[in-house]
């Protein structure tokens, strides 16, 4: 491994022992609310209806109501109003507790829809939610670290009784943020351009 690669690797695990607590914390949630949402997928049939005949993203695309081009800006767009809703509810110390009510609801919305996936398409719906789990994993691990930097910025400005643009100014907050933009902008272009493509190229091929 070379120096640079030992950098990373090392920034990485620090990274991940300084935040072990805050990551389990949002694991848990996140891992319940999967579960959660699986078991609504399983026993609320009406639910699972309308996410069958919706215009979702992810329906949309195995419809082909939805170019590669179209699913990129639309998960953008989504992942932008993430970041919003984040900054947001962080933005004040005492709405911290939100995060996890957004974590939740992420998971649930994909328990579900992997549920629903998999009843609809049978066989290949299961190939399509092994396809998006990395993805999503990805995503989590971007959105649980927007929420630790959020997070830790009002509680760093709370703490000291600052001023909200010194606390962004003294912990390099936009300059952090925007590594999780451009990190949000790559796993949108791999949904969208190497998801999609094995998704209709293979998947949905019958259609």
């Amino acid at each position: 491994m070379n120096r640079f690669g030992e950098y990373i690797f090392y920034k990485f695990w620090d990274y991940l022992t300084e935040n072990k607590n805050k990551l389990l914390y949002i694991s848990v949630v996140s891992f319940f609310c999967v579960c959660l949402g699986i078991y609504f997928g399983l026993i609320e049939v009406e639910f699972l209806d309308i996410l069958k005949d919706d215009d979702g993203i992810l329906f949309g695309l195995i419809r082909g109501d939805i170019d590669t081009i179209g699913l990129f800006w639309i998960k953008l767009l989504e992942c932008c109003g993430i970041l919003l809703i984040l900054f947001l509810i962080n933005i004040s110390y005492y709405f911290n507790f939100l995060n996890y009510f957004l974590v939740a609801y992420q998971s649930i919305l994909f328990g579900a829809t992997c549920v629903s996936i998999i009843s609809t398409y049978f066989v290949q719906g299961i190939f399509c939610v092994l396809l998006i789990v990395p993805i999503n994993i990805a995503l989590f691990f971007i959105i649980s670290n927007l929420i630790i930097i959020l997070q830790g910025r009002a509680k760093f400005a709370h703490r000291y009784n600052i001023r909200f643009i010194d606390s962004v100014m003294y912990l390099n907050t936009i300059k952090r943020i925007s590594i999780c933009f451009i990190c949000f902008i790559f796993i949108c272009a791999i949904y969208s351009f190497v998801f999609g493509i094995l998704l209709k190229s293979f998947v949905f091929s019958i259609y």
